[in-house]
């Protein structure tokens, strides 16, 4: 009759290997347990009240959240932010800045392991106002930071580089219904980017990113209206090429008082950079327009 032996040492070491398991999945458990009761107990209303007491601090501005303020804390680090209101500068009316929502969390795990892993980034609603009166005071001069000569003096010394991760991850952005406003008393102008919608898929270095991006340009001097289209699929290398392929850019472009009443582009083409020789590169390169207007010799052309 065969005889079975059994080696001491790997016993040993699948008690210790099992012990070891079982040990992190408590740790697991308890640091769970720990966040999962941090995160309920903390009160986001005295959270709001706090920021709004440091932007007031810091700017002299009033920051009111309106919406809902969440924090998560497992398997990902994050934070939702609903309705956001930042106020203007004395003398001027209105918000200088708002949003509807915006999100960003990362990953916790990966981080141990220098790799970032973040969710798509999303911002709703962005609305910013920068408006310059007659007597040139503007209403983001004091938002600027300290002077070169103050920051210079406040710079701390540089010291060797901290750890790079390992690796980058984003899902993708999503930026919704995005405005800017530019008013300009003293020249009797206004522009505004409107409409701003950017999407992205995953987002990595040496890894196709596809895109999307749509916008409307308005201007009151000249008198235009412009919107654009925009898409294709971007690849970074950080050493190498930043490349975009099948670009397609469309625009139409209405302008009044003006020869040419209306203009229709449509650009098609791969383009890349060179980023050590800074040479770029359109091939094939596709453009067409199309134009209209009274003062065209033929309409349309």
């Amino acid at each position: 009759m065969p005889t079975v032996t059994y080696d001491s040492g790997d016993l040993r070491m699948k008690r210790f290997l099992k012990i070891v398991g079982i040990a992190f999945l408590v740790l697991v458990v308890l640091v769970g347990g720990g966040i999962a009761y941090l995160a309920l107990t903390i009160d986001m209303e005295q959270v709001k009240q706090r920021l709004n007491t440091e932007v007031q601090k810091q700017t002299g501005r009033e920051l009111k959240i309106v919406g809902d303020l969440g924090l998560n804390f497992f398997p990902w680090i994050g934070v939702e932010v609903g309705e956001t209101h930042l106020g203007n500068a004395a003398g001027f009316s209105g918000d200088f800045a708002s949003f509807k929502e915006a999100q960003a969390s990362v990953r916790l795990m990966p981080l141990f392991s220098k790799q970032v892993e973040m969710s798509t980034l999303t911002l709703d609603g962005f609305t910013l106002n920068l408006h310059q009166r007659k007597d040139g005071i503007n209403n983001w001069d004091d938002l600027k930071g300290p002077g070169k000569a103050e920051a210079k003096e406040e710079q701390a010394p540089k010291g060797p580089a901290g750890p790079m991760a390992a690796g980058f991850l984003l899902d993708g952005i999503e930026i919704r219904n995005a405005n800017i406003s530019y008013r300009e008393e003293r020249a009797g102008a206004s522009y505004s980017l409107a409409d701003f919608n950017l999407s992205t898929k995953q987002i990595g270095l040496k890894r196709d990113i596809p895109f999307s991006i749509d916008f409307r340009v308005d201007l009151s001097k000249p008198s235009m209206t412009g919107r654009y289209d925009i898409e294709g699929i971007a690849n970074v290398d950080p050493e190498g090429l930043v490349m975009v392929r099948d670009l397609v850019f469309k625009s139409g472009i209405d302008l009044k008082g003006q020869a040419v009443s209306h203009v229709a582009t449509i650009l098609k083409s791969n383009i890349s950079v060179d980023q050590k020789t800074m040479k770029l590169t359109a091939a094939p390169f596709e453009f067409n327009a199309d134009l209209q207007g009274d003062g065209l010799p033929e309409k349309p052309t």
